[in-house]
């Protein structure tokens, strides 16, 4: 009876003792709670081992570091599907290191939808998670649209959208650029504050570039130059000017 009694406690500690071989503590944290479909979106891995032995990530390694994404368009569950982050690390026992992951190179967002974001390990046959992290893709207020042919491909057309959303309890603007039928996206771009009271006005130049005017605030005016290729859009210029058309300058 006695040796039952005390068995039972060193049964307890030798199991704890066991599963503190090999843990890793995971966390995940991404710049915001929403984002404009085409933002790119990072995340912040963190990733703490309590293993005797060093963490391997890469070809031969020991360890392997996962990304978990559930969630979809219109919010309807899905089954969560895992991605590889391509690293090549060691990561020493009682060490913590901080990895920037791009999430949208691995996970296509081309409309809005509902997201739960998880970071894993998978190490000595053992999943180690990080918590979750829920966030939306939206597509934001269309304000203005422009179309012009894609420079030199007298076939394909690209929509300039000018949009709005709301974020951390103010309109910021948006330029979405895309196909028409929104199936290709050369690029998104956060153009800062928004204020309502003037609607953009968006204009073709003659070099095939496109320029939209927004105003950003009480006393200023943005200007944003974009320049698209078949392979991507680029913002060639954000300046900001006072009403009567001169520039403010950066200090």
């Amino acid at each position: 009876m006695f040796g039952k009694i005390v068995a039972g406690p060193l049964l307890c500690l030798l199991l704890l003792s066991t599963s503190a071989v090999g843990q890793v503590r995971m966390g995940l944290q991404l710049a915001r709670r929403s984002y404009v479909v085409g933002e790119p979106i990072t995340a912040t891995i963190r990733l703490e081992s309590q293993s005797r032995v060093p963490l391997v990530l890469g070809r031969d390694g020991n360890a392997e570091l996962m990304l978990e994404m559930t969630g979809g368009s219109l919010g309807r569950r899905s089954i969560p599907e895992r991605k590889r982050v391509s690293r090549d690390l060691v990561i020493m026992p009682g060490s913590t290191i901080r990895e920037i992951v791009e999430v949208t190179s691995l996970y296509s967002f081309l409309g809005p939808g509902n997201y739960r974001l998880n970071a894993l390990v998978l190490h000595d046959g053992r999943s180690f998670y990080s918590s979750t992290f829920a966030f939306d893709v939206v597509s934001g207020i269309e304000l203005r649209s422009f179309r012009q042919m894609l420079p030199g491909y007298g076939d394909r057309e690209v929509e300039f959208s000018f949009r709005y959303a709301t974020r951390e309890g103010r309109e910021e603007a948006f330029m979405v650029i895309q196909s028409p039928d929104g199936r290709s996206l050369y690029g998104t771009f956060a153009l800062g504050p928004l204020l309502r009271m003037y609607r953009p006005v968006i204009r073709a130049r003659d070099d095939g570039s496109v320029v939209v005017v927004h105003q950003s605030g009480s006393n200023r005016f943005s200007r944003s130059i974009f320049e698209v290729e078949r392979t991507g859009a680029i913002l060639r210029e954000l300046r900001h000017f006072r009403p009567d058309g001169t520039p403010i300058r950066r200090e």
